[in-house]
């Protein structure tokens, strides 16, 4: 089974996965290899896309933006470099040992 993303943090899936009480050595969490901030105006959000070759992701909010790319080490001193305001959303990779697994850990969130 292929890893899937959520947008949660590495603690709150690994409790998850405890609640859980789902195998250890069947079920895999690991950081993201993706970064994603979300900007509160177009202009931050459209500079972080040029520079980092971001896309958007859908929000519930589209006033807001939320852009994901590949992490890269000069992303958060280019952000604080700029000004604005934005939030990191972290986000977690889980391998699950089956589908009922992964559905279980859906069903928590």
């Amino acid at each position: 089974m292929s890893p899937t993303t959520y947008p949660i943090t590495l603690e709150h899936a690994t409790d998850l996965i405890q609640q859980l009480a789902l195998s250890p050595s069947e079920t895999f969490i690991e950081p993201s290899p993706w970064a994603a901030f979300l900007f509160d105006d177009l202009r931050s959000a459209t500079a972080f896309r040029l520079r980092f070759n971001a896309e958007r992701l859908p929000y519930a909010d589209r006033s807001q933006f939320l852009m994901v790319a590949e992490h890269d080490p000069e992303m958060e001193p280019w952000l604080r470099s700029c000004g604005g305001d934005y939030e990191q959303v972290e986000f977690v990779a889980v391998q699950f040992a089956s589908d009922g697994d992964r559905a279980q850990f859906e069903a928590m969130l």
